[in-house]
């Protein structure tokens, strides 16, 4: 029973030490994040400024339609980089009322358009309205769809499914019990080798 005790109390220690080792190593990331959102707005700024002095000095249709693009690239520059800031200080996500499934159907046919994936969406139009940050819920989105273009260069099925779901009193941790939206994506590639499944939610 001593022994049975001591392998506890040493299992509990490595955890500890583990989950130390992690923070600190998120800590590390969150001040690297934070230098590279302020180097990215800096440089973004610059571009939206010489964008600006070109637009007041050509008005021709051609320049109008180059300089919107290049206002649309800064954008989402500055969406990433809030997303950046957001993770370095851990800020809390900006909310706002989502329909995840007009928005993911429109996001995952607009990634895969002209490629050789299948896409098989099963996102009922009675999902109910969420409370989500959009920035990051398409940063999201976005990294898994590009996976799974990547793990199926010659082709394969992209499934997408939502369905209304209730988790009870600690069920998943650090949820709330209560009525949400459950999203999956499921695709037909070589799946995660152990190795990489062990760092999947690294930053």
């Amino acid at each position: 029973m001593q022994l049975q005790n001591q392998i506890g109390d040493l299992n509990e220690l490595m955890n500890q030490r583990e989950i130390a080792s992690q923070m600190v190593r998120l800590e590390s990331i969150g001040r690297l994040a934070a230098g590279l959102a302020h180097n990215l707005n800096n440089g973004l700024a610059i571009i939206e400024g010489n964008a600006d002095m070109i637009g007041e000095r050509n008005k021709d249709p051609e320049s109008t339609r180059n300089l919107k693009a290049i206002k649309a690239s800064v954008a989402r520059g500055r969406e990433l980089s809030d997303t950046l800031l957001g993770f370095s200080h851990g800020g809390e996500p900006i909310k706002d009322l989502t329909e995840p499934s007009k928005f993911i159907s429109e996001l995952a046919t607009s990634f895969y358009k002209g490629s050789a994936i299948k896409l098989d969406i099963d996102l009922p139009r009675e999902l109910p309205t969420v409370l989500a940050d959009t920035g990051q819920l398409k940063h999201a989105f976005v990294n898994l769809l590009k996976n799974s273009l990547e793990a199926m260069p010659d082709g394969g099925t992209v499934t997408i499914v939502g369905r209304n779901m209730r988790i009870g009193e600690k069920e998943v941790a650090d949820l709330p019990a209560g009525e949400y939206v459950r999203i999956e994506v499921r695709d037909t590639g070589p799946g995660l080798s152990a190795g990489v499944m062990e760092r999947i939610f690294d930053p």
